[in-house]
């Protein structure tokens, strides 16, 4: 156990709040954003089994778990394991007293905090951000999860809602709806432009930001839509912008093998985000808060929805074509409708399909833009981590 002090941060004038996150590193920026806000109002403790690189100034307490030898918070809890986290917690409760709140990421974590002796009198907050975690493991747990502890589940939109009511075959009483945490939503939008109509002069660029994992097999579905528009004559640029993962290889592949190899440029992460670069493009193909982002800008954003490789029987991977709704804000609402793939009855495209309408003028991309920053404002509230963190902290879910 690696624990890290420091009592410059601790206000006796304020609530103690506790914030458990299995993987603390640098990946998320909403995650960093959220600990500078509660780190303004509470005395923050963090508990992780993989901390970050960069040090977070504004926490009282960092304790950073060995997840082989000591507490692993990705896998469920037994006996001995939260005997050991309830030790932990009476440790720091010895040194700053009861915590007032606990914030965990659901699902496996949250059974640490609602069975924890320790944490029997903390206010408990489930914060759903990942709607799969309830049924990756089984579909009968997250059901009886919700079930068991429903008061303490808090979910970032009515969409991620509905979507884990549709997968769960259930419906809630208590539906605490709190927002969705994209950073620096206000300057993203402030800084947004209407874009002008595409020229047919000009190459159609595309930005697809996402970090490059096995969930985010649209990337693969997008490009080779837009390798048939450049074999078809069409000019095109596009900029894949994102941290490497899973699927790098593969998708670097399909790019050196083919005419995507001319058009395609490859970004790593950008931390803090170049708004005026991302601003340069024509349209995005994007999910979950990157498509936000783009959105803000005025970038008409492709909405992609997830999916995840196939195997058949000879164990080759099958790149499934997920298709998608339209555009965010315009034909697809991720913030108030579900997210789910299924969509038997609703008309869906191909990124072929939509990128061809704008290469073609057949799209008002000027109007699009406008509707995109539209969208974004009228959801603005439900986007701002501050109004989050109040809606949690003060029951006005």
């Amino acid at each position: 156990m690696n624990k890290i002090i420091n009592l410059n941060n601790f206000d006796n004038k304020k609530q103690n709040f506790l914030l458990i996150f299995y993987d603390a590193s640098h990946r998320y920026g909403w995650f960093y954003e959220l600990i500078e806000e509660l780190a303004q109002n509470f005395n923050l403790h963090l508990f992780t089994n993989i901390s970050s690189t960069v040090s977070y100034d504004q926490v009282v307490s960092c304790i950073t778990f060995d997840k082989n030898n000591e507490l692993n918070l990705n896998a469920y809890p037994n006996d001995a394991s939260l005997s050991f986290f309830d030790d932990a917690i009476n440790d720091l409760f010895k040194q700053f007293g009861i915590f007032d709140f606990v914030l965990d990421f659901p699902l496996r974590t949250i059974f640490y905090t609602e069975l924890s002796q320790m944490l029997k009198e903390t206010k408990k907050v489930h914060y759903i951000l990942y709607e799969p975690n309830f049924w990756i493991d089984s579909t009968l747990l997250g059901y009886l999860s919700l079930r068991l502890f429903e008061d303490n589940f808090y979910f970032a939109s009515k969409g991620s809602l509905k979507w884990i009511e549709k997968e769960l075959n259930m419906s809630l009483v208590k539906k605490n709806i709190v927002g969705i945490p994209v950073p620096q939503i206000d300057l993203f939008l402030a800084k947004g432009e209407i874009k002008s109509n595409h020229s047919q002069n000009e190459p159609l660029k595309i930005i697809i930001p996402s970090r490059i994992e096995v969930t985010k097999m649209y990337i693969i579905s997008s490009l080779l839509d837009i390798l048939k528009l450049i074999q078809e004559g069409f000019n095109i640029e596009v900029t894949v912008i994102g941290k490497d993962g899973g699927l790098s290889r593969t998708i670097q592949n399909i790019i050196n093998k083919s005419e995507l190899k001319a058009v395609v440029t490859k970004v790593p992460e950008q931390n803090p985000i170049d708004i005026d670069f991302w601003k340069e493009h024509d349209v995005a193909i994007a999910m979950g808060t990157s498509a936000l982002i783009t959105a803000a800008m005025g970038v008409p954003t492709i909405y992609a929805l997830p999916n995840v490789p196939k195997i058949n029987s000879n164990k080759e991977i099958i790149y499934e074509y997920i298709y998608n709704k339209g555009f965010l804000g315009i034909d697809f609402d991720s913030i108030n409708e579900s997210t789910s793939i299924k969509y038997e009855d609703k008309k869906t495209y191909t990124y072929y399909e939509l990128l061809k309408r704008m290469l073609t003028n057949e799209l008002d991309l000027s109007l699009l833009s406008n509707q995109s920053l539209e969208y974004i404002q009228k959801n603005i509230d439900l986007l701002r981590i501050k109004n989050i963190i109040d809606r949690i902290t003060k029951n006005e879910a």
